[in-house]
């Protein structure tokens, strides 16, 4: 009996755009629109979504000026994005509601992927806060929290999705997103920091 071999979610699939997966995964940018056709793809197919991996802040360095050239259309994209998604959910009943809830838990990733990307991504800020002159002077714990604070407001505390809170994540997330995009010239994450004003 041939064992069949446990299909690798985080690669491409053998419908999807090789090239597409391979840059994402590696930490480049991509188009946040391909990257997300490619997911809600998987979504309605209930695999695993793709997750590209944190990497380390040094690894990402020299992508640095790409990421933030592109943070605004990428911002719009997914802030667009969830006004379309959030206009299909009000209309649906709640049996599709339902259906469609039941979908996104199959393909998002489960709690210890959840807890790995945290880890990674507090690695990562921390290392750029230091890079980026914030610890010059050894640095101010309780301001870089509420600096961290306001500039990521909360969407939910609860922890997993559900139809209550479905549609005020949306919402959420939408008015975040239209803080960033308030500011006509973003040059970069340091602004984010500074500057959004969004109340939790």
């Amino acid at each position: 009996l041939k064992i069949k071999k446990p299909i690798n979610y985080q690669k491409a699939l053998e419908y999807e755009n090789e090239e597409l997966v391979a840059r994402a995964m590696k930490g480049e940018w991509v188009p946040a629109s391909l990257l997300d056709r490619l997911n809600h793809g998987r979504v309605e197919n209930g695999v695993p979504v793709l997750v590209p991996p944190v990497h380390e802040y040094e690894d990402d360095k020299a992508n640095m000026a790409e990421l933030r050239k592109h943070a605004s259309e990428d911002f719009k994209y997914h802030r667009d994005f969830a006004y379309k998604i959030l206009a299909e959910v009000v209309t649906k009943t709640p049996e599709e509601k339902e259906e469609l809830l039941q979908k996104i838990k199959k393909s998002i990733p489960d709690e210890a992927a959840k807890e790995k990307t945290a880890e990674d991504l507090g690695r990562w800020f921390g290392k750029y806060m230091k890079d980026n002159g914030y610890l010059i002077d050894g640095g101010h714990p309780l301001l870089l929290k509420q600096m961290f604070m306001k500039a990521f407001p909360v969407i939910t505390n609860d922890q997993e999705v559900t139809s209550e809170n479905l549609d005020q994540s949306f919402l959420r997330f939408i008015a975040i997103s239209n803080n960033y995009l308030a500011y006509p010239s973003q040059p970069s994450y340091v602004t984010a920091f500074a500057e959004s004003v969004v109340s939790s």
